[in-house]
């Protein structure tokens, strides 16, 4: 696990804090993609910690969970959140005021056979989007993290770092197709799955980009 003291305590039982896990989320000194090690200790920390009792820590494991790559785990708490830690405004109910519940938090609502986002929560969508699209560690990362239950659905206006702004689209579970526009020219790795590929655009350049791209 990831040590949090400057002794290697224990905690006995579930525990809501998760700070010794900074550097997976919100930072990204741990990822799963290039230290396998550090992403198990992080694993194995979350798991110790237990479920949350309240919105805040719900909505940061929804975001920890994202962040290792597990979109069904980061589903269930993105459920749990709206579910049984929001009120009808859906801010997040907490023994205090906190509003990472809030900014970690988004509303969906079904619509038609599309089990996607519709509707957002006051205050942002972090976690959900998280789930569709990563950009630390210099790469763009399509679709990382999405469950099975979002069979279709697509966004428009999503931001990555670099300068880069996408759309994209996917159906079955799988990826239709990716448009990245680059705002300040510059370099862009793009991975889907286990293959990422590079791309050089000036800027306002757009490229799309289909499933064939990554097979």
């Amino acid at each position: 696990q990831i040590q949090e003291w400057a002794r290697d305590y224990d905690s006995n039982g579930p525990f809501t804090h998760i700070s010794q896990l900074y550097g997976l989320f919100p930072g990204a000194q741990i990822d799963p993609r290039f230290n396998e090690t550090l992403a198990h200790a992080a694993n194995v920390s979350l798991l110790l910690r237990g479920d949350s009792s309240s919105g805040w820590p719900t909505a940061w494991r929804a975001n920890l969970f994202a962040r290792l790559l597990q979109g069904e785990t980061a589903y269930y708490y993105m459920t749990r959140l709206i579910s049984r830690y929001s009120y009808d405004n859906l801010w997040s109910i907490n023994s205090v005021f906190q509003i990472d519940g809030n900014f970690g938090g988004v509303s969906w609502s079904l619509s038609g056979h599309s089990d996607f986002l519709t509707g957002y929560a006051p205050g942002g969508t972090n976690a959900v989007a998280e789930m569709i699209l990563q950009s630390h560690n210099g790469e763009i990362h399509l679709l990382p993290a999405i469950p099975q239950s979002w069979t279709h659905g697509s966004v428009s206006g999503f931001r990555a770092r670099g300068g880069f702004t996408l759309d994209i689209a996917w159906s079955a579970g799988v990826l239709s197709w990716a448009t990245l526009t680059s705002t300040l020219g510059t370099f862009a790795r793009v991975r889907y799955n286990e293959t990422a590929i590079n791309l050089s655009l000036q800027r306002n350049d757009s490229v799309h980009l289909a499933l064939s791209d990554f097979q």
